[in-house]
């Protein structure tokens, strides 16, 4: 079942409300030390992860958030890793894919960066399809 790790402020719980057709199949975690947590933090929260888990979703605040989305992928030239350094705003989805054997192993680097959306592109009917290189028009 994919875990779902979101701070316990009111935005993370306005930004990602659980719907109900998703009960029993999401396990939704919230957690304080989320909120204004640095990069450092969220890779270490990261690291601690079951390692039974194979998809989970982190919630939480910039700049800390977006900087450990930008700091874990390996493609460094990739145009939209350039795009989500430059600017990874409130409510922007990141899917990094690892291929690590334990959540533990997890470091910069060691992520391919499958999906990069603002907040702009989903309002205007991109839709998350995480397994191609380019979002879905819906």
């Amino acid at each position: 079942m994919p875990e779902v790790v979101r701070s316990t402020c009111p935005g993370c719980k306005r930004s990602l409300n659980i719907p109900a057709e998703w009960s029993g199949k999401v396990e939704l975690q919230e957690e304080r030390g989320l909120y204004n947590a640095s990069q450092a933090s969220l890779l270490t929260r990261a690291r601690g992860l079951a390692d039974l888990l194979v998809r989970v979703g982190f919630v939480g605040h910039n700049p800390g958030i977006g900087e450990l989305a930008v700091s874990l992928p390996h493609s460094r030239g990739s145009a939209e890793l350039r795009r989500m350094a430059a600017k990874f705003p409130t409510c922007g989805v990141a899917v990094l894919d690892f291929s690590v054997g334990h959540w533990g192993k997890i470091k910069p680097g060691s992520a391919r960066l499958s999906l990069f959306l603002t907040p702009s592109e989903l309002k205007a009917g991109q839709r998350l399809n995480p397994r191609s290189k380019a979002p879905d028009a819906t």
